[in-house]
């Protein structure tokens, strides 16, 4: 890991640093002759990990370098667990919304819609976060809304073996828009 030391003077605060936000810049020690308020607000803005007296003297120093790797590491190791908890807390939000389209499409518990969400993803050899983004883009895409209704068939035709009739056995109903075909074979299992 790299270090910079890095002289501080009231002009700092003025100068752009653009190393110093990028994601992975090394720690920063200020090294300052003097102290006043505008140093100090100079030294906060550089987000320092330490700050020497200049001239600079051996004492101190390897405690100064010591301390901001320790913080600097630290610090990256919290940048991480953050990320990571964002991260389940945005799974745990898209399953969370998956779960409440199952509940409300197919009338049931939060549980079972869980479960669903599970088996689907155990099945598959996914996340639980795949199949609920896969869902939530299935929910947009169709525009399902409210509890699903079973299908409805037509009264049979007169001399048909099918459950709505026809002379090949096989008709199509319409249920939220979807097309499914039926034949009496089909049904009888």
């Amino acid at each position: 890991m790299d270090l910079v030391f890095l002289a501080v003077r009231p002009d700092v605060l003025s100068i752009d640093l653009p190393w110093l936000r990028r994601d992975g810049a090394p720690p920063v020690i200020a090294v300052v002759t003097y102290e006043n308020p505008v140093l100090v607000e100079a030294v906060l803005a550089l987000n320092a990990y330490g700050v020497i007296a200049s001239p600079v003297k051996s004492f101190g120093l390897l405690t100064a370098m010591a301390v901001a790797m320790n913080q600097a590491q630290r610090a990256r190791e919290r940048e991480k667990i953050l990320a990571r908890a964002e991260q389940r807390l945005a799974s745990q939000r898209k399953i969370a919304k998956a779960k409440a389209i199952l509940m409300q499409s197919r009338g049931i518990s939060e549980d079972d819609a869980y479960k669903l969400i599970r088996s689907r993803a155990i099945g598959r050899r996914v996340t639980t976060e795949d199949i609920a983004d896969a869902v939530i883009q299935a929910n947009e895409i169709l525009g399902m809304k409210g509890p699903r209704r079973p299908l409805e068939f037509p009264p049979p035709v007169a001399g048909s073996n099918s459950p709505g009739g026809g002379q090949d056995g096989v008709n199509c109903y319409r249920d939220l828009g979807l097309r499914a075909s039926f034949s009496a074979a089909s049904l009888s299992r």
